[in-house]
């Protein structure tokens, strides 16, 4: 299994990146372009290769949360659209083959019923935008051979399911599976996850409390075991995905006192 640390926000380039990488005995470094520094407009991709040649290790890439690539508003659609374009070929450049992207939900009606989400509501319009963006963003991935991951966040709603189902039928899409989003959201995205096991590609692992996410493994709610055995049954690659370098110590130190790998 390889395992991976997140970029972080202590740090402020890649070398202190690639020394805790280092420390922690991790095989790659998961860059988050929502990071200023890593910004397709602002990203060194000599100096990150040198940093990945000189330490051994290797990328993938997360790219920026807030992107709208099904956006209803074509302007934020085609944006959204030539971002994830544009960092497929810089993931090219850095021998990354795994690309992971959320899938907003996007606008919402507040009601005293609850929520209702604008692309349940235009779902026909909702799902041409996933077609359209599957056939633009295809050929990229194919001419690179990289798979772009679909990561669960707050639970997946009946329009972003059947989106993912469509993007699923074309070659390099997939699925990243994180753990902690899934309990957090009361699994509700876990059963949807594993109806497509063989989509699953990569994973995000951190644990749990009922009030706090993003923590060190083995100090939360979540039976971390289990997962590392579905990592090992399916994507065999995984980012440790907690904040701080505290906690990445911490989870290496618990992954080897439970001889998880």
């Amino acid at each position: 299994m390889k395992l991976g640390i997140p970029t972080l926000v202590d740090f402020y380039g890649i070398e202190e990146h690639a020394e805790l990488c280092k420390q922690c005995g991790c095989d790659f470094i998961e860059l988050n372009f929502t990071f200023p520094w890593l910004d397709c407009d602002q990203i060194d991709v000599d100096r990150l290769v040198k940093a990945k040649e000189q330490n051994g290790f290797f990328y993938t890439v997360h790219l920026h949360d807030q992107l709208e690539p099904l956006s209803f508003c074509g302007e934020l659609r085609r944006a959204g659209t030539q971002n994830v374009l544009r960092a497929i070929q810089i993931a090219c450049e850095l021998g990354a083959t795994n690309l992971t992207m959320h899938l907003n939900v996007g606008a919402y009606s507040s009601r005293v019923s609850g929520k209702i989400y604008l692309c349940n509501l235009y779902m026909d319009r909702y799902l041409d935008n996933a077609r359209r963006f599957a056939d633009e963003v295809y050929p990229y991935l194919e001419k690179h051979s990289v798979n772009l991951c679909i990561e669960n966040t707050t639970g997946f709603v009946s329009a972003q399911k059947q989106a993912i189902e469509l993007m699923l039928e074309y070659p390099h899409f997939g699925l990243t599976f994180d753990v902690g989003h899934s309990y957090k959201s009361n699994a509700n995205d876990e059963e949807f996850v594993l109806s497509h096991k063989d989509k699953i590609k990569h994973f995000h692992l951190h644990d749990v409390t009922s009030c706090t996410n993003h923590i060190a493994l083995g100090e939360g709610l979540i039976d971390i075991p289990k997962y590392f055995q579905l990592v090992k049954e399916t994507a065999d690659i995984a980012v440790v995905e907690v904040k701080e370098p505290s906690a990445l110590q911490k989870s290496m130190q618990y992954i080897t006192s439970k001889h998880l790998i």
